[in-house]
This record gives C-alpha cells, sequence and structure tokens, in this order.
C-alpha cells in the first residue's frame, strides 16, 4: 500500500465541514428506505461517522476499515461481488464526484459514476441506481427485486 494513501489525521475527518457536505443524516435515511434493515456493515469505516448515524438509529453496526495496510483495496469490482455475497439487502457506496475538490481524496483515488454503475451491474446485483447528492454521489444497489428510494418524499 501506499504511504500516501494511509489517513492519520482522525480530527481532518471529523471536520464540522466535512460533516455537513457528506450529508450523514440524508444518507443514512436514503440506506434505510424500504425493507427493513437490522444490520450494518461498515466498510471503510474511517472515523465512523456514518457508523454512529446508523446506531443512533437503533442498528446493529459493525464498522472496519482496512488502513493498517489496507490490503491494496484497488480492485473496486471485487469489492462489490464480495458485498454483494455478503449483503442481505442492499449495499449503499458513497462516492465522491470525480472533480478535484477541497475534500475527499484525490481524483485519482475516486471512481467515476458511470464506472461504479457498470461494476455495480456486472457483480451481480438486481439493479444499481445512482442519487446525486450536494457534494457527493450514493449508489444503491439491491441484491433482489427490491425497490430503490430516490428520494426521502
Amino acid at each position: 500500500m501506499n504511504e500516501d494513501k494511509i489517513f492519520r489525521n482522525i480530527e481532518r475527518l471529523r471536520n464540522p465541514k466535512r460533516l455537513a457536505i457528506l450529508e450523514t443524516e440524508r444518507v443514512v435515511s436514503l440506506c434505510l428506505q424500504g425493507p427493513k434493515i437490522e444490520k450494518v456493515l461498515d466498510i471503510g469505516t474511517g472515523s465512523g461517522v456514518f457508523a454512529e448515524v446508523f446506531t443512533r438509529r437503533c442498528l446493529n453496526v459493525t464498522g472496519i476499515d482496512l488502513q493498517e495496510p489496507m490490503l491494496e483495496a484497488e480492485r473496486p469490482l471485487l469489492t462489490l461481488q464480495e458485498a454483494r455475497r455478503v449483503c442481505a439487502v442492499r449495499t449503499a457506496v458513497l462516492e465522491w464526484p470525480y472533480v478535484e475538490q477541497e475534500f475527499g481524496p484525490p481524483l485519482k483515488d475516486r471512481l467515476k459514476s458511470n464506472e461504479v454503475l457498470r461494476m455495480g451491474n456486472s457483480s451481480g446485483f438486481f439493479e444499481t441506481r445512482m442519487i446525486p447528492l450536494k457534494h457527493s454521489v450514493l449508489f444503491l444497489l439491491e441484491k433482489n427485486n427490491i425497490p430503490i428510494p430516490t428520494s426521502l418524499d
């Protein structure tokens, strides 16, 4: 793993401006719409901001992070295939848009939306949809034929 991919400044991850950009409450609400969800596996939990929101919603949450040494998580297709295997209802992927920004990873470490959609479909998910947010993009990948919400109506 490249040393430049290890993030050691947790305080920066919890910067109030960054937290507002992440829209944690909205993302969690979108992830939980539809069928009843009781367990959440937060892969790449980092500082745990999303795990905390899921926990406040009385869900059983497990957070994992591969920071040490991340096992070269450079193969997103295999990650999505494994996510489909272990998920019961849906997999959610929150990605930074493919543009340079003040917050988030460098452009070279971001995925283009069409790549995520393609990988979701080729991983065996029933349906993969994209929900643009203010500063990020949420992808909901349904394991079975269950309608995916597109808004918080």
